[in-house]
């Protein structure tokens, strides 16, 4: 019994700092280093006495290796020595937590349990703005606060995160598990959190997540329901009641500004709303550093304290040839792998969270914020993906 308890205290701490590591105000550096270290503490306490490193561990090792080796071409040594710290205790954190017998069932309910105050605050946000706003200052800094009022005023709701985007991909960790909850347990409560968790998304303003979470949901839906024409009827009667929901939600200001955005942006040519000059940029370094990079968070020196706004461009331009070529193995390799499983219903939340992070990582930053790194690797790690082996 202590030992069952003692392997969740990891697990619960690592989404703590996913969902609220801003508001604790502790480094992502610290924030790695101290999932693993707990990680560790924990092993320790059950006296585990053999760690088994999976495939997809090992892969991930070599991409810790590479990242580490970049620090000989790196253009900010600081910003490289960083992530290299915070990446190196997220693998680790994942490689101990492969080893505990933990509950898909519970570790997706601790994920809701926390991750629901973001959903239910920017539902608030629009409802009770001055509430919301007193808790915002209480948590932010001055300035993160500033821009989440400034957020609102365009439309754009925050909740009580520091920015939009963080918020965004908040929302959509949730609702991951509301989705594969839906689908397997179609309960009135699962499809509620579901509606919630749109509306909430909605509300962002933000399109990328928006768009990662149309086609995730696709893909899972493609994936094991096919060949059922009772899912299919199911599938147009979502279909149908979300176009209604679409139109309702078309005639409210607060939810309309992000089909505004999008149609501005259409209109104007600006769908990349100026990203491509990052592009071009890092492009441009990849040309002159094709196969060495300029070392992990080089582009954020080279472009100006900002990321590439794509991974797999940015990857590329920082690890070279052999990084970007790593890195897509073993993406695809967890990707397959999980597709591969029969017994679909404890993978969905699995798959459903790797197309959100592959998709959103063509206009998004999945691979360099704590957040995202941190529920992918829980969502890739052995309590998801344990029957890909058996089956």
């Amino acid at each position: 019994m202590f030992a069952k308890i003692v392997s969740y205290i990891p697990i619960v701490m690592a989404i703590i700092f996913a969902f609220f590591g801003y508001a604790i105000k502790i480094s992502e550096p610290i924030q790695g280093i101290g999932s693993m270290c707990l990680a560790v503490l924990c092993l320790f306490l059950m006296k585990k006495k053999i760690i088994k490193i999976s495939k997809d561990d090992k892969l991930w090792l070599i991409y810790t290796l590479l990242i580490f080796l970049s620090l000989l071409f790196s253009i900010n040594v600081y910003s490289s020595i960083s992530y290299i710290i915070m990446f190196m205790g997220l693998v680790g954190f994942k490689i101990i937590i492969d080893n505990f017998e933990l509950s898909i069932d519970k570790v997706e309910k601790i994920i809701i349990s926390i991750g629901i105050i973001h959903v239910i605050a920017t539902l608030l946000y629009l409802l009770v703005p001055n509430v919301i706003q007193v808790i915002a200052s209480k948590i932010l800094s001055v300035p993160s606060y500033i821009y989440n009022i400034n957020l609102f005023k365009h439309g754009m709701i925050a909740g009580i995160a520091s920015e939009h985007g963080a918020n965004a991909i908040f929302i959509s960790i949730v609702l991951s598990i509301a989705i594969s909850k839906s689908i397997t347990k179609p309960r009135l409560s699962n499809l509620l959190l579901t509606v919630m968790c749109i509306i909430a998304l909605l509300l962002t303003g933000k399109r990328g997540p928006l768009i990662a979470n149309v086609i995730a949901f696709l893909v899972v839906f493609v994936k094991y329901n096919l060949k059922n024409k009772k899912a299919i009827r199911t599938f147009l009667a979502v279909c149908a009641f979300l176009s209604i929901l679409t139109i309702i939600l078309l005639q409210i200001p607060a939810t309309n500004v992000v089909f505004e955005r999008y149609n501005e942006a259409v209109e104007n040519n600006e769908l990349l709303t100026g990203r491509e000059d990052f592009y071009n940029i890092q492009i441009s370094s990849i040309e002159n550093h094709f196969f060495t990079g300029i070392g992990i968070r080089g582009v954020h020196e080279l472009i100006g304290n900002n990321d590439g706004h794509n991974i797999y461009i940015q990857v590329f331009a920082e690890l070279g040839v052999l990084g970007i070529i790593t890195l897509l193995i073993i993406l695809l390799t967890n990707y397959i792998n999980t597709l591969k499983k029969k017994n679909y219903e404890s993978i969905i939340a699995s798959l459903y969270f790797q197309t959100f992070f592959i998709i959103y990582g063509l206009s998004g930053n999945p691979m360099y914020l704590f957040t995202t790194l941190v529920i992918y690797f829980i969502f890739t790690s052995r309590i998801f993906t344990k029957g890909v082996e058996e089956s």
